[in-house]
């Protein structure tokens, strides 16, 4: 899906990806989920992540998340789920990014 990440400010980034009929002509997506996690801090050695996994919905194309902590580094991933001819179904090839939020508010 081509998932890519533009900073908004030290809490948040805008993220953008494709939609799977433009990829495959019989799909269309009948709403996005996107999980994230924060894994670790950018200045700090041997940290740990959050054990918490969030997940937000949408139907669009592009999503801000929001509310993130400065400093840290996320693992977002981005899954269709998938309306075709034949079945409903989640697209089983997702987008992953890591996020690493900047130190000060912008």
């Amino acid at each position: 899906m081509g998932l890519s990440v533009d900073t908004v400010s030290s809490s948040a980034v805008n993220l953008t990806w494709k939609s799977p009929s433009e990829l495959y002509s019989a799909t269309h997506a009948r709403y996005y989920i996107i999980t994230y996690q924060r894994t670790g801090w950018r200045y700090v050695c041997n940290a740990s992540g959050d054990v918490k996994i969030f997940q937000k919905n949408t139907t669009d194309t592009t999503f801000v998340l929001q509310s993130l902590e400065p400093s840290a580094i996320y693992r977002v991933h981005v899954r269709a789920n998938i309306i075709s001819k034949y079945s409903t179904f989640n697209d089983s090839t997702t987008s992953e990014v890591i996020v690493e939020t900047s130190a000060t508010s912008e």
